[in-house]
């Protein structure tokens, strides 16, 4: 194992497993930073919160933890919209360790073993001591990152999402930030801003990468295609320019001055000396919070009373409309009955005075009818009659046209065997006229090859009397008994080719011709060369001196 891996083990058993904590105030690109962080190879919970029509790129946070996250301030008798401090008696209470079991187990079965997942929920900002409490007990080093958005631009989307007074909503703001950045102080953080996530985030998650110590598994180029895509600019909605914090004189300078500091940290980077002011800061917030928190609480419910009263107000307008409507569609429904009624008075006149047309009409009708009728039945049993000699006719037809039919199929059939009779006569005759065929063309091929030989031997000068003899002798044994003419003759030519030569054979052998067996016993070439030793000897043996056998 090479140094630098062996760096890299220590360092891994070190600090076996990470979790970016992102606490960031609620609409300040939370959702978006968690999601990249994600896209670059941090694990997400297992049950996903779902897209909502305020937050439609997804919320990518944990369901499970959320609702917890949601009793845990109740427990403390807050919820996540108090700007008011996270009640500190709650962590001396009892309730803790019950929460932190339950925060143990929800952070195992959200994350399993996961070595480097994201965890990101607003909420947390608010006591962001008891999860990091968690990430302890769990063996979880905690890498944390703080989001910061324009306030103004904060308030402007709470109050079209939920309906919140801008002001209330830059207490919020603070109340979260403040929080969130004195609870981590000290630890391994980043401070970003949602303008530079969406302007520049390949710069910013490389300064986030060497702050932080992690190097992020899925950072290539592949997937900063992904991220561009997603990172478009439909996932902001509201707008504003640094200075329009700034240089606002009517924002309270607690809200200029934090977003000041925070801004400077997310383009240069933390700056110690920052700390005192936003201690002194937090701490004024926390000092004049009781001074007018029931001031704000009734002011903010008067508000919603008054949305409540305004929504009523709108809903009974609303009704109004509509039942001004209905009145307005009901007078014309009368008036287009009062019309419709006219109509119907008037075709009814008409009708009455068709109708009478039409009942004169019908008498007549109904005269002719009833002489139409005599005359259809009259001709309705005329026809009855002729179908019913037609039908005896037909019955007389049907029962000669079987009678022929059945005589048809009789002679069909005799034909049929005539026809079978003399297709197999037909077939034996050419059958055996094929047979008379082949004997003839045997026979005239012996007869060729004996005319041949004859006629070879006499003429063959060289041949001496005896030769000759012995060929006409060889001549009249082969010939003999094997004319036409004689009964012995057709009955040999009747013999298939192999065995009239064999027999043949043995004739010359037995009258002392011609031995065969001998001739080829003598004489091995011919008998390797699988030639007839008659034709041989005839042929080649007589003119090279050689013996019968």
């Amino acid at each position: 194992m090479t140094k630098v891996l062996k760096e890299q083990s220590v360092a891994l058993d070190k600090a076996a497993r990470v979790g970016v904590l992102v606490l960031g105030m609620h609409r300040s690109g939370t959702s978006a930073l968690a999601r990249v962080l994600s896209l670059l190879g941090c694990d997400l919970p297992k049950t996903l919160m779902q897209e909502s029509s305020t937050n439609e790129a997804g919320h990518w946070e944990s369901n499970v933890l959320m609702q917890l996250n949601d009793e845990i301030l109740d427990s403390a008798g807050t919820d996540w919209h108090d700007w008011l401090s996270f009640n500190p008696g709650w962590y001396a209470s009892p309730k803790v360790a019950e929460f932190r079991e339950r925060g143990l187990f929800a952070l195992q079965e959200e994350f399993n073993a996961s070595r480097l997942f994201v965890l990101k929920d607003p909420r947390n900002c608010r006591f962001a001591p008891f999860w990091l409490d968690v990430f302890e007990t769990a063996g979880v080093r905690p890498a944390v990152i703080l989001p910061v958005r324009n306030p103004l631009e904060v308030a402007e989307s709470l109050a079209k999402r939920d309906g919140i007074n801008p002001a209330l909503g830059h207490l919020l703001w603070l109340r979260h930030v403040l929080e969130a950045e004195a609870t981590t102080r000290g630890l391994q953080r980043f401070h970003c801003s949602y303008d530079g996530l969406l302007n520049s985030w390949p710069r910013l998650i490389s300064a986030m990468q060497e702050k932080l110590g992690i190097s992020w598994p899925r950072f290539s180029t592949k997937v900063s295609e992904e991220i561009d895509a997603f990172l478009t600019d439909r996932l902001r909605h509201h707008r504003e320019s640094p200075k329009s914090v700034s240089d606002n004189p009517l924002l309270s300078a607690w809200l200029r001055d934090t977003f000041a500091i925070f801004h400077r940290w997310s383009e240069e980077g933390e700056a110690k000396d920052d700390h005192a002011t936003l201690d002194r800061i937090r701490g004024e917030l926390d000092v004049a919070a009781p001074a007018f928190a029931s001031l704000i609480s009734a002011g903010r419910q008067s508000e919603q009373k008054a949305n409540a009263l305004d929504a009523r107000l709108k809903e009974a307008q609303g009704k109004l409309g509509e039942a001004e409507a209905a009145v307005a569609a009901h007078e014309q429904q009368l008036q287009d009955s009062e019309r419709q009624l006219e109509e119907v008075r008037a075709e009814l006149s008409h009708t009455q005075s068709a109708l009478a047309q039409r009942s004169a009409e019908a008498d007549e009708t109904a005269a002719q009818l009833k002489e139409t009728e005599r005359r259809l039945a009259a001709e309705l049993e005329a026809e009855r009659v002729r179908l019913s000699e037609a039908e005896a006719s037909r019955l007389v037809e049907a029962e000669r046209a079987n009678q022929l039919a059945a005589e048809l199929e009789q002679v069909n059939s005799e034909n049929r065997e005539t026809e079978d009779r003399l297709t197999a006569n037909l077939e034996k005759a050419i059958s055996e006229k094929h047979v008379a065929e082949d004997r003839l063309a045997e026979r005239f091929s012996e007869i060729a090859v004996m005319t041949r030989l004859i006629g070879e031997t006499e003429t063959a000068a060289k041949l001496s009397e005896e030769q000759a003899a012995w060929l006409r002798e060889v001549s009249a044994v082969l010939m003999n008994g094997a004319g036409s003419e004689t009964l012995k003759g057709r009955l040999a030519a009747l013999l298939p080719a192999p065995i009239r030569l064999k027999k043949q054979k043995a004739r010359l052998k037995r009258e002392g011709v011609f031995d065969a067996d001998a001739y080829l016993a003598a004489h091995a070439d011919v008998a390797e060369s699988g030639i007839d030793p008659l034709w041989h000897y005839i042929n080649h043996g007589i003119g090279e001196g050689r013996q019968r056998g």
